[in-house]
């Protein structure tokens, strides 16, 4: 089994040559009605149709995306102190696997 390199992810090049982050989402997976939901939720323009032209948008969008990682940490301890967390994790609790 493969695993995915830690660490800083690799930078890509989008249209205007500056370095993107390339996340570690594989937003390929999605369908193509799901890609257009995203570009409408962030009220994004998209010129193209196909799902790669709409996939290279939102990867760029995403990886741009800044994200406050002190404030996700705190809500997702947060999250897994509270009741409701406390049953999704004992729900899915079968599921989880423990890498060392």
């Amino acid at each position: 089994m493969t695993s995915k390199p830690r660490g800083k992810a690799v930078a890509a090049k989008d249209k205007t040559g500056a370095g993107v982050p390339r996340p570690y989402v594989d937003l390929s997976k999605l369908h193509k009605n799901s890609l257009k939901r995203y570009l409408t939720h962030f009220g994004i323009e998209a010129r193209g149709n196909t799902k790669v032209e709409l996939l290279k948008i939102v990867t760029v969008h995403f990886a741009q995306m800044p994200v406050q990682e002190l404030a996700v940490a705190r809500d997702f301890h947060n999250f897994t102190r509270s009741d409701r967390g406390k049953r999704v994790l004992e729900k899915g609790s079968a599921n989880l696997q423990v890498r060392s």
